[in-house]
């Protein structure tokens, strides 16, 4: 099991054992298969019928599609989360609060989120080389709080701040190498709901990698630990 799996399994466990679970975006289904096996009533669930179709023949028919009523005419959840998803979804806002209505008061929604403070530190729009193709929004933490303040109790927890720090000193050292490359901004904002949300140009894409490419920092820095450098915790009021 992944470290990024234990982790989500720990949070569950603390949350409600035993509870039943949907995971977003389950592809393959292992994280599905591992929360079942660690007693969750666990359902995967994935916008690709391959996706569904192939866990389903490695780990039982515990997947669905997002319309099946599976889904769609279910009791509400005690837990949901997902994992390099909302970075990739076209309406961050509104994926967001549908995933809220299917949880019970106190439910936990939980998930990892592209921080685009973290990507301007490190210069790159992901800790590997190859970011997903279908990134599509970067995010401030603070907009989950301001966001969905009336809709649940919001905790943003920033990762890798360790690292954070060590690219700043390391930025100190070499700042006349690197000043002049770091971007200040995206070449493309939007608005949802008041609160900045960051759109991945692809000019300011090609830059950025431009910059791994060429920039000493970017071999000085470890990988963000939690992929996109902050996890977001939603209790449903």
């Amino acid at each position: 099991m992944t470290p990024k799996y234990r982790f989500i399994i720990e949070q569950l466990e603390a949350h409600s054992p035993g509870g039943r679970v949907m995971e977003v975006g389950s592809s393959k289904g292992q994280l599905t298969a591992y929360l079942r096996a660690a007693g969750f009533d666990a359902l995967g669930v994935d916008v690709s019928s391959s996706a569904v179709e192939r866990a389903t023949e490695l780990f039982g028919d515990y997947y669905a599609a997002p319309d099946s009523p599976r889904v769609r005419d279910s009791e509400p959840f005690d837990a949901i989360v997902h994992a390099g998803t909302i970075g990739c979804v076209e309406s961050p806002a509104q994926f967001t609060r549908n995933l809220l209505t299917k949880l019970r008061s106190g439910g936990l929604l939980a998930f990892n989120a592209p921080n685009v403070d973290v990507c301007r530190q490190e210069n790159k729009l992901w800790p590997r080389n190859a970011e997903p193709p279908d990134l599509v929004t970067l995010f401030q933490p603070s907009w989950f709080e301001d966001e969905f303040a009336s809709d649940a109790t919001v905790t943003v927890k920033l990762e890798s701040l360790r690292g954070i720090a060590r690219l700043r000193r390391a930025a100190q050292r070499v700042r006349g190498v690197t000043e002049a490359r770091i971007p200040s901004a995206p070449q493309a904002t939007h608005a949802l709901g008041g609160a900045p949300v960051h759109r991945v140009s692809a000019r300011w894409r090609a830059r950025l990698l431009q910059l791994v490419e060429r920039s000493r920092v970017a071999e000085l820095l470890p990988t963000v630990s939690a992929e996109f450098g902050t996890h977001v915790r939603m209790i449903r009021l």
